[in-house]
Protein backbone atom coordinates (compact mmCIF):
# COMPACT_ATOMS: atom_id res chain seq x y z
CA UNK A 1 0.00 0.00 0.00
CA UNK A 2 2.85 2.40 0.63
CA UNK A 3 4.55 1.65 -2.48
CA UNK A 4 1.16 2.51 -4.04
CA UNK A 5 0.79 5.80 -2.44
CA UNK A 6 4.28 6.97 -3.24
CA UNK A 7 4.06 6.10 -7.17
CA UNK A 8 0.72 7.50 -7.13
CA UNK A 9 2.80 10.68 -5.47
CA UNK A 10 5.55 10.31 -8.18
CA UNK A 11 3.09 10.51 -10.57
CA UNK A 12 1.29 13.34 -9.36
CA UNK A 13 4.85 15.46 -9.33
CA UNK A 14 5.52 14.66 -12.76
CA UNK A 15 2.28 15.69 -13.65
CA UNK A 16 2.48 19.14 -12.08
CA UNK A 17 5.72 19.84 -13.30
CA UNK A 18 5.26 19.62 -16.57
CA UNK A 19 6.84 23.16 -17.85
CA UNK A 20 6.73 25.00 -21.50
CA UNK A 21 9.84 22.97 -22.25
CA UNK A 22 8.65 19.50 -21.40
CA UNK A 23 6.11 19.90 -23.84
CA UNK A 24 8.13 21.39 -26.45
CA UNK A 25 10.51 18.07 -25.73
CA UNK A 26 7.52 15.73 -26.03
CA UNK A 27 6.92 17.39 -29.32
CA UNK A 28 9.71 17.17 -31.01
CA UNK A 29 9.91 13.65 -30.03
CA UNK A 30 6.60 12.56 -31.50
CA UNK A 31 6.43 14.80 -34.42
CA UNK A 32 5.97 12.91 -37.64
CA UNK A 33 7.30 15.61 -39.76
CA UNK A 34 10.44 15.23 -38.01
CA UNK A 35 10.86 11.67 -37.95
CA UNK A 36 10.24 11.83 -41.89
CA UNK A 37 13.14 14.54 -42.40
CA UNK A 38 15.32 12.17 -39.81
CA UNK A 39 14.79 9.59 -42.05
CA UNK A 40 15.48 11.62 -45.05
CA UNK A 41 18.18 13.04 -43.71
CA UNK A 42 19.60 9.60 -42.66
CA UNK A 43 19.61 8.63 -46.32
CA UNK A 44 21.21 11.35 -47.36
CA UNK A 45 24.19 10.53 -45.35
CA UNK A 46 24.23 7.05 -46.43
CA UNK A 47 24.35 8.47 -49.95
CA UNK A 48 27.27 10.41 -49.70
CA UNK A 49 29.26 7.67 -48.90
CA UNK A 50 28.96 6.01 -51.92
CA UNK A 51 31.57 7.35 -53.58
CA UNK A 52 34.37 7.14 -51.24
CA UNK A 53 36.12 4.12 -52.48
CA UNK A 54 37.61 2.73 -55.92
CA UNK A 55 35.02 1.91 -58.56
CA UNK A 56 34.20 -2.38 -58.90
CA UNK A 57 36.94 -4.60 -60.30
CA UNK A 58 35.82 -5.44 -64.08
CA UNK A 59 36.31 -9.20 -65.46
CA UNK A 60 36.26 -9.67 -69.08
CA UNK A 61 36.46 -13.20 -70.74
CA UNK A 62 36.44 -13.86 -74.70
CA UNK A 63 35.75 -16.86 -76.85
CA UNK A 64 36.19 -16.36 -80.27
CA UNK A 65 35.91 -19.06 -82.93
CA UNK A 66 38.65 -19.90 -85.57
CA UNK A 67 37.53 -20.40 -89.21
CA UNK A 68 38.97 -22.82 -91.90
CA UNK A 69 42.10 -20.45 -92.87
CA UNK A 70 42.94 -20.50 -89.50
CA UNK A 71 43.60 -23.17 -86.56
CA UNK A 72 41.90 -23.71 -83.25
CA UNK A 73 40.38 -20.84 -81.37
CA UNK A 74 41.61 -18.06 -79.19
CA UNK A 75 40.44 -17.29 -75.80
CA UNK A 76 41.47 -13.94 -73.69
CA UNK A 77 41.09 -13.31 -70.07
CA UNK A 78 41.02 -9.92 -68.62
CA UNK A 79 40.77 -8.64 -64.96
CA UNK A 80 41.34 -5.21 -64.31
CA UNK A 81 40.79 -1.91 -61.13
CA UNK A 82 40.89 1.82 -61.63
CA UNK A 83 41.44 4.23 -59.28
CA UNK A 84 41.89 7.75 -58.50
CA UNK A 85 45.05 9.05 -57.51
CA UNK A 86 45.20 8.03 -53.38
CA UNK A 87 44.43 11.56 -51.78
CA UNK A 88 41.85 12.24 -53.34
CA UNK A 89 39.74 9.50 -51.29
CA UNK A 90 40.66 11.41 -47.91
CA UNK A 91 39.50 14.27 -49.26
CA UNK A 92 36.13 12.86 -50.62
CA UNK A 93 35.89 10.86 -46.83
CA UNK A 94 36.29 14.78 -45.52
CA UNK A 95 34.00 15.80 -48.24
CA UNK A 96 31.40 13.41 -47.24
CA UNK A 97 32.07 13.73 -43.25
CA UNK A 98 30.95 17.70 -43.83
CA UNK A 99 27.95 16.64 -46.06
CA UNK A 100 26.68 14.60 -43.44
CA UNK A 101 27.06 17.88 -40.82
CA UNK A 102 25.21 19.49 -42.77
CA UNK A 103 22.92 17.42 -43.49
CA UNK A 104 22.66 17.49 -39.60
CA UNK A 105 21.67 21.33 -39.08
CA UNK A 106 19.77 21.11 -41.85
CA UNK A 107 17.50 18.43 -39.92
CA UNK A 108 18.27 20.87 -36.58
CA UNK A 109 16.48 23.79 -38.74
CA UNK A 110 13.98 22.02 -39.58
CA UNK A 111 13.07 21.12 -36.15
CA UNK A 112 13.60 24.67 -34.90
CA UNK A 113 11.16 25.40 -37.83
CA UNK A 114 8.33 22.98 -35.96
CA UNK A 115 9.18 24.06 -32.28
CA UNK A 116 8.64 27.87 -33.32
CA UNK A 117 4.88 26.98 -34.70
CA UNK A 118 4.48 24.90 -31.75
CA UNK A 119 5.89 28.34 -29.37
CA UNK A 120 3.51 30.10 -31.15
CA UNK A 121 0.69 27.62 -30.42
CA UNK A 122 1.44 27.36 -26.60
CA UNK A 123 1.30 31.15 -26.59
CA UNK A 124 -1.82 31.31 -28.28
CA UNK A 125 -2.82 28.48 -25.77
CA UNK A 126 -1.99 30.28 -22.71
CA UNK A 127 -3.35 33.73 -24.12
CA UNK A 128 -6.95 32.20 -24.87
CA UNK A 129 -6.95 30.43 -21.17
CA UNK A 130 -6.09 33.79 -20.14
CA UNK A 131 -9.21 35.31 -21.85
CA UNK A 132 -11.36 32.53 -20.74
CA UNK A 133 -10.32 32.96 -16.72
CA UNK A 134 -11.20 36.69 -17.27
CA UNK A 135 -14.05 35.98 -19.65
CA UNK A 136 -15.22 33.92 -17.23
CA UNK A 137 -15.20 36.10 -14.23
CA UNK A 138 -17.54 38.64 -16.25
CA UNK A 139 -20.28 36.40 -17.33
CA UNK A 140 -20.17 35.60 -14.17
CA UNK A 141 -20.73 39.07 -12.86
CA UNK A 142 -23.36 39.94 -15.57
CA UNK A 143 -25.28 36.13 -13.95
CA UNK A 144 -25.52 37.78 -10.95
CA UNK A 145 -26.32 41.33 -11.86
CA UNK A 146 -29.24 39.77 -13.94
CA UNK A 147 -30.35 37.37 -11.54
CA UNK A 148 -30.37 40.74 -9.02
CA UNK A 149 -32.61 42.66 -11.36
CA UNK A 150 -34.85 40.19 -12.41
CA UNK A 151 -35.76 39.67 -8.41
CA UNK A 152 -36.25 43.46 -8.13
CA UNK A 153 -38.22 43.77 -11.73
CA UNK A 154 -40.67 41.14 -10.09
CA UNK A 155 -41.05 43.34 -7.28
CA UNK A 156 -41.37 46.16 -9.71
CA UNK A 157 -38.65 48.32 -8.70
CA UNK A 158 -37.13 48.54 -11.96
CA UNK A 159 -38.59 48.56 -15.81
CA UNK A 160 -38.41 46.53 -18.17
CA UNK A 161 -35.83 48.69 -20.35
CA UNK A 162 -33.29 47.82 -17.43
CA UNK A 163 -33.87 44.21 -17.32
CA UNK A 164 -33.29 43.81 -21.22
CA UNK A 165 -29.79 45.77 -21.13
CA UNK A 166 -28.70 43.41 -18.38
CA UNK A 167 -29.89 40.30 -20.61
CA UNK A 168 -28.36 41.79 -23.52
CA UNK A 169 -24.98 42.06 -21.86
CA UNK A 170 -25.05 38.85 -20.45
CA UNK A 171 -25.90 36.38 -23.50
CA UNK A 172 -22.91 39.00 -25.21
CA UNK A 173 -20.81 38.05 -22.22
CA UNK A 174 -21.93 34.30 -22.78
CA UNK A 175 -20.92 34.36 -26.40
CA UNK A 176 -17.56 35.89 -26.31
CA UNK A 177 -16.59 33.03 -23.56
CA UNK A 178 -18.19 30.41 -25.94
CA UNK A 179 -16.31 31.64 -29.03
CA UNK A 180 -12.99 31.94 -27.06
CA UNK A 181 -13.31 28.21 -26.06
CA UNK A 182 -13.77 27.48 -29.36
CA UNK A 183 -10.49 29.20 -30.50
CA UNK A 184 -8.69 27.46 -27.53
CA UNK A 185 -10.25 23.83 -28.35
CA UNK A 186 -8.94 24.91 -32.54
CA UNK A 187 -5.42 25.38 -30.73
CA UNK A 188 -5.15 21.99 -28.54
CA UNK A 189 -6.13 20.24 -32.13
CA UNK A 190 -3.18 22.01 -33.61
CA UNK A 191 -0.66 21.03 -30.54
CA UNK A 192 -1.93 17.00 -31.25
CA UNK A 193 -1.48 17.23 -34.71
CA UNK A 194 1.92 18.96 -33.76
CA UNK A 195 2.71 15.99 -31.19
CA UNK A 196 2.40 13.47 -33.55
CA UNK A 197 -1.74 12.57 -33.35
CA UNK A 198 -1.11 11.74 -29.72
CA UNK A 199 -3.01 13.22 -27.10
CA UNK A 200 -1.65 16.32 -25.50
CA UNK A 201 -2.00 17.31 -21.73
CA UNK A 202 -1.25 20.80 -20.82
CA UNK A 203 -0.98 21.63 -16.89
CA UNK A 204 0.26 25.04 -16.67
CA UNK A 205 -1.38 28.42 -17.43
CA UNK A 206 1.82 30.71 -17.49
CA UNK A 207 3.59 31.81 -20.30
CA UNK A 208 7.53 30.91 -20.87
CA UNK A 209 9.38 33.31 -18.77
CA UNK A 210 12.59 35.25 -20.66
CA UNK A 211 15.30 36.79 -19.21
CA UNK A 212 16.29 39.30 -21.57
CA UNK A 213 19.12 41.66 -20.65
CA UNK A 214 19.35 45.40 -22.08
CA UNK A 215 22.75 44.94 -23.35
CA UNK A 216 21.54 43.36 -27.59
CA UNK A 217 25.06 43.08 -28.33
CA UNK A 218 26.22 40.44 -25.65
CA UNK A 219 22.45 39.05 -26.22
CA UNK A 220 23.20 38.84 -30.50
CA UNK A 221 27.06 37.02 -29.41
CA UNK A 222 24.80 34.34 -27.95
CA UNK A 223 22.02 34.43 -30.76
CA UNK A 224 24.63 33.95 -32.99
CA UNK A 225 26.28 31.37 -31.08
CA UNK A 226 23.03 29.26 -31.19
CA UNK A 227 21.89 29.89 -34.49
CA UNK A 228 21.90 26.65 -36.43
CA UNK A 229 21.38 28.49 -39.60
CA UNK A 230 24.92 30.44 -39.38
CA UNK A 231 26.21 26.95 -38.35
CA UNK A 232 24.88 25.54 -41.00
CA UNK A 233 26.32 28.07 -43.51
CA UNK A 234 29.93 28.06 -41.68
CA UNK A 235 30.08 24.02 -42.56
CA UNK A 236 28.98 24.29 -46.02
CA UNK A 237 31.87 26.99 -45.97
CA UNK A 238 33.92 24.16 -45.55
CA UNK A 239 32.79 21.88 -47.61
CA UNK A 240 33.04 24.26 -50.73
CA UNK A 241 36.59 24.65 -49.54
CA UNK A 242 36.84 21.07 -49.42
CA UNK A 243 35.52 20.69 -52.66
CA UNK A 244 37.68 23.60 -54.15
CA UNK A 245 40.64 21.20 -52.93
CA UNK A 246 39.33 18.06 -54.44
CA UNK A 247 38.54 20.02 -58.06
CA UNK A 248 41.91 21.03 -57.72
CA UNK A 249 43.05 17.46 -57.44
CA UNK A 250 41.22 16.46 -60.57
CA UNK A 251 44.31 17.53 -62.82
CA UNK A 252 46.12 14.37 -60.91
CA UNK A 253 45.80 11.02 -63.11
CA UNK A 254 44.07 8.55 -62.27
CA UNK A 255 44.83 4.93 -62.62
CA UNK A 256 44.42 1.31 -63.22
CA UNK A 257 46.34 -2.37 -62.66
CA UNK A 258 44.97 -5.57 -64.21
CA UNK A 259 45.85 -9.35 -65.32
CA UNK A 260 45.78 -9.79 -68.82
CA UNK A 261 45.68 -13.47 -70.62
CA UNK A 262 45.31 -14.97 -74.15
CA UNK A 263 44.99 -18.49 -75.36
CA UNK A 264 46.23 -18.79 -79.08
CA UNK A 265 46.95 -22.18 -81.58
CA UNK A 266 48.00 -23.72 -77.53
CA UNK A 267 50.31 -20.59 -76.95
CA UNK A 268 49.65 -18.39 -73.78
CA UNK A 269 50.38 -15.09 -73.48
CA UNK A 270 49.74 -13.92 -69.86
CA UNK A 271 50.83 -10.74 -68.14
CA UNK A 272 50.48 -7.57 -65.94
CA UNK A 273 48.27 -4.83 -67.37
CA UNK A 274 48.88 -1.30 -66.28
CA UNK A 275 46.65 2.29 -67.53
CA UNK A 276 46.45 5.75 -66.53
CA UNK A 277 44.67 8.67 -67.41
CA UNK A 278 45.63 11.90 -69.17
CA UNK A 279 43.71 14.81 -67.03
CA UNK A 280 43.32 17.44 -70.41
CA UNK A 281 39.77 18.23 -70.77
CA UNK A 282 37.36 17.20 -68.13
CA UNK A 283 38.46 19.11 -65.63
CA UNK A 284 38.96 22.52 -67.47
CA UNK A 285 35.82 24.05 -65.69
CA UNK A 286 35.86 22.51 -62.81
CA UNK A 287 38.25 25.15 -60.53
CA UNK A 288 36.25 27.88 -61.74
CA UNK A 289 33.23 26.59 -60.68
CA UNK A 290 34.45 25.49 -57.22
CA UNK A 291 35.98 28.68 -56.64
CA UNK A 292 32.27 30.40 -57.99
CA UNK A 293 30.51 28.59 -55.09
CA UNK A 294 33.02 29.10 -52.57
CA UNK A 295 31.96 33.21 -53.47
CA UNK A 296 28.06 32.32 -53.50
CA UNK A 297 28.27 31.04 -49.90
CA UNK A 298 30.09 33.53 -48.45
CA UNK A 299 28.47 36.52 -50.05
CA UNK A 300 25.33 33.80 -48.25
CA UNK A 301 26.69 34.31 -44.82
CA UNK A 302 27.27 37.90 -44.90
CA UNK A 303 24.12 38.37 -46.26
CA UNK A 304 22.24 36.21 -43.21
CA UNK A 305 24.21 37.45 -40.69
CA UNK A 306 23.22 40.65 -41.95
CA UNK A 307 19.33 40.41 -41.83
CA UNK A 308 19.27 37.79 -38.56
CA UNK A 309 21.23 40.71 -36.83
CA UNK A 310 18.76 43.70 -37.62
CA UNK A 311 15.60 40.96 -37.14
CA UNK A 312 16.95 40.13 -33.81
CA UNK A 313 17.25 43.86 -32.61
CA UNK A 314 14.21 45.17 -33.90
CA UNK A 315 12.80 41.81 -31.40
CA UNK A 316 15.43 43.10 -29.35
CA UNK A 317 13.68 46.41 -29.16
CA UNK A 318 10.37 45.56 -29.36
CA UNK A 319 10.21 43.10 -26.51
CA UNK A 320 11.91 45.34 -24.19
CA UNK A 321 9.02 47.87 -25.01
CA UNK A 322 6.00 45.70 -24.89
CA UNK A 323 7.49 44.00 -20.93
CA UNK A 324 7.95 47.96 -19.95
CA UNK A 325 4.30 48.47 -21.46
CA UNK A 326 2.58 45.05 -19.74
CA UNK A 327 4.36 46.58 -16.16
CA UNK A 328 2.89 49.85 -16.25
CA UNK A 329 -0.95 48.47 -17.47
CA UNK A 330 -0.62 46.03 -14.91
CA UNK A 331 0.19 48.81 -11.88
CA UNK A 332 -3.25 50.60 -13.46
CA UNK A 333 -5.25 47.18 -12.26
CA UNK A 334 -4.10 47.23 -8.80
CA UNK A 335 -6.78 49.20 -7.51
CA UNK A 336 -9.55 46.92 -7.71
CA UNK A 337 -11.51 49.52 -9.79
CA UNK A 338 -14.44 46.81 -10.40
CA UNK A 339 -14.99 46.03 -7.21
CA UNK A 340 -15.23 49.68 -6.32
CA UNK A 341 -17.79 49.79 -9.09
CA UNK A 342 -19.73 46.99 -7.73
CA UNK A 343 -20.20 48.63 -4.58
CA UNK A 344 -21.29 52.45 -5.58
CA UNK A 345 -24.06 50.52 -7.60
CA UNK A 346 -25.00 48.32 -4.74
CA UNK A 347 -24.66 51.55 -2.43
CA UNK A 348 -26.98 53.45 -5.39
CA UNK A 349 -24.56 55.80 -5.94
CA UNK A 350 -24.34 55.41 -10.07
CA UNK A 351 -26.59 54.07 -11.95
CA UNK A 352 -26.90 50.68 -14.20
CA UNK A 353 -26.10 52.54 -17.11
CA UNK A 354 -23.03 54.15 -15.35
CA UNK A 355 -22.05 50.95 -13.76
CA UNK A 356 -22.09 48.84 -17.01
CA UNK A 357 -19.93 52.02 -18.58
CA UNK A 358 -17.22 52.42 -16.07
CA UNK A 359 -16.41 48.25 -15.90
CA UNK A 360 -16.37 48.60 -19.91
CA UNK A 361 -13.93 51.53 -19.73
CA UNK A 362 -12.01 48.42 -17.08
CA UNK A 363 -11.96 45.77 -19.31
CA UNK A 364 -10.60 47.13 -22.24
CA UNK A 365 -7.53 48.05 -19.77
CA UNK A 366 -7.36 44.08 -18.96
CA UNK A 367 -8.08 43.25 -22.49
CA UNK A 368 -5.21 45.62 -23.54
CA UNK A 369 -2.96 43.85 -20.95
CA UNK A 370 -3.70 40.45 -21.76
CA UNK A 371 -2.83 41.58 -25.92
CA UNK A 372 0.28 43.38 -25.42
CA UNK A 373 1.38 40.78 -22.76
CA UNK A 374 0.73 38.06 -26.17
CA UNK A 375 2.60 40.29 -28.39
CA UNK A 376 5.28 40.42 -25.90
CA UNK A 377 5.53 36.87 -26.07
CA UNK A 378 5.62 36.51 -29.48
CA UNK A 379 8.47 39.14 -29.75
CA UNK A 380 10.32 37.63 -27.07
CA UNK A 381 10.20 33.67 -28.19
CA UNK A 382 10.70 34.73 -31.34
CA UNK A 383 13.63 36.39 -30.36
CA UNK A 384 14.99 33.89 -27.80
CA UNK A 385 13.93 30.78 -29.74
CA UNK A 386 17.30 29.74 -30.68
CA UNK A 387 18.75 29.47 -27.11
CA UNK A 388 15.53 28.30 -25.86
CA UNK A 389 16.10 25.40 -28.01
CA UNK A 390 19.76 24.66 -27.04
CA UNK A 391 18.32 24.01 -23.52
CA UNK A 392 15.58 21.56 -24.41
Amino acid sequence: MFNFIMVFLLLISSVNAQTNKDLLKQIAVNNKEIKAFREYSNSLNISSKTNLFPVNPVVEYSYLSGSDLTSGNKQEFIISQSFDFPSIYFQKSDIAGLQNKSNEFQLKIFKLKILVTTQNYLNDYIYWKTRIDELTKRMTLAENIYKTLQIRFEKGDIGILELNKSKSLLNLAVSKLNMAKIELNSILSELVNLNGGKPININFNEYQIYYITADFDSLFTELRKSDYNIQSFETEKELYEKKLGLAKSGWLPEFGIGYRQDNENDIKYNGLRLQMSIPVFENINQVPKAESELNYIDLKIQSYISKFYIEKKRLHGQAIELENTVKKQKEILQNNQLELNLKSYELGHISLTQFYYDNMIFYEIIDSVIDTEREYQKAASELMIEILENEL
